[in-house]
């Protein structure tokens, strides 16, 4: 098993904080982070492998932003993607140490966070584990991206008082996302220019806005900071 710290991994107590479907939507975003990490970790995976771990993150990003559970059809993703991970593992063309293994097993704690209400956070926070542990094996990166995507929720969670029937868009997790004002990864124009694009979209009188408005909104407000300091 790849080395990694868990240390930043949110724990199944501070999921549960989450409303049901933020605990969803977090679950799918872990796994979402790693899924186009899955077929470079291993590169001779099956057509067919590729599109399970693909298929079990859409449909949960589908539950999550709609509100609406088919849990046949969950333990159905979580199946398909669970044994994906294993041939991921133990497959005769596979590579154990290569994290492909955690990225198709974060894709199917996913939709098992869906097939089994009862332990939602305790899958979401599975699926954390594995995106943690694929994004440091696969591309080395910081598992800080898992703890700041769960503060985005939780933040938003309390701001607009979410409750167990609140759906959650897989939209705020946008590249440029105005609402994650958390990143520790910004630089202090790209902060001003999120904090100016979110005063404006509250002006606006907080629409639903697509990934590219959400990124149109960003960059004029990047450029409005950017005209103010020179």
């Amino acid at each position: 098993m790849p080395a990694n710290n868990q240390s930043n991994v949110p724990t199944v107590e501070e999921i549960k904080t989450l409303p049901r479907w933020a605990i969803i939507a977090f679950a799918a975003r872990c796994a979402r982070r790693v899924e186009p990490l899955f077929p470079e970790a291993w590169p001779n995976a099956p057509s067919d492998h590729i599109d399970a771990v693909r298929a079990a993150v859409e449909f949960a990003e589908r539950v999550a932003s709609t509100g609406v559970a088919d849990i046949t059809r969950a333990k159905y993703y979580a199946q398909i993607a669970d044994i994906v991970s294993d041939e991921a593992d133990y497959g005769a063309d596979a590579h154990p140490e290569s994290g492909a293994y955690f990225a198709a097993h974060a894709a199917a704690n996913a939709a098992g966070a869906i097939a089994h209400t009862d332990e939602a956070a305790t899958a979401a926070h599975f699926a954390a584990q594995d995106a943690s542990t694929a994004l440091s094996a696969i591309s080395h990166e910081r598992n800080d991206s898992i703890r700041r995507d769960f503060s985005v929720l939780r933040r938003l969670a309390t701001e607009e008082r979410w409750n167990d029937n609140t759906p959650v868009s897989p939209h705020i997790f946008s590249l440029h996302s105005i609402f994650d004002l958390t990143a520790d990864s910004n630089t202090d124009e790209n902060a001003a220019a999120k904090l100016e694009a979110y005063y404006a979209w509250e002006q606006a009188g907080r629409p639903l806005l697509s990934i590219e408005d959400q990124d149109q909104m960003y960059y004029d407000a990047l450029r409005r900071v950017r005209r103010n300091t020179t």
